[in-house]
């Protein structure tokens, strides 16, 4: 897979702002020590439908970017969203305004017998090919930081075809 470069905060604000429909985001973090401790964000990656982006976490600017995205009214959604709101309290510390959307809440709807993860229900219903950092739990604060946004991209633009998908199945 090919590297993407990161955005800056500049250029992740206007192409947030001319989306249509509903963002999908998705974090990376540092790694998860324990139920309590989801460690520190690395990045954020944006799927519009439109614009595909990531931000790093050490940006300038990008502490105030995602409080005032997050307490903004536009229309989020995240795949096991319960992740995201509590990376969004303790890193943020705001509550996300607007988190309306959650593709694995949205799938367990449809099928509550199988897998919920996001890439094995991405490779049954959308053709998805697999894509894996396969990186032990200590590995992701150290991970080469393109290509940790790379594959968070990757979450966030799964994420945004899933809802289109799912969306269409519960609406009919």
């Amino acid at each position: 897979r090919e590297m993407v470069k990161p955005d800056t905060v500049a250029s992740a604000i206007k192409k947030l702002a001319r989306a249509e429909f509903a963002v999908a985001f998705d974090y990376e973090t540092t790694g998860i020590v324990d139920q309590h401790d989801l460690g520190r964000v690395r990045c954020v990656a944006f799927a519009t439908g439109r614009d595909e982006f990531w931000v790093r976490a050490d940006e300038p600017g990008f502490h105030e970017f995602m409080v005032d995205w997050l307490k903004s009214d536009q229309k989020k959604l995240a795949h096991n969203s319960i992740f995201e709101r509590r990376v969004s309290v303790a890193e943020f510390g705001v509550w996300p305004t607007n988190l309306c959307e959650d593709t694995l809440a949205m799938h367990s709807l449809i099928d509550s017998n199988s897998k919920h993860g996001l890439k094995e229900i991405c490779e049954t219903l959308l053709n998805a090919e697999p894509w894996d950092l396969g990186l032990q739990d200590d590995e992701w604060a150290t991970a080469e930081i393109n290509e940790l946004g790379t594959y968070c991209l990757d979450d966030a633009r799964w994420t945004w075809d899933l809802w289109r998908h799912l969306e269409k199945q519960l609406t009919g």
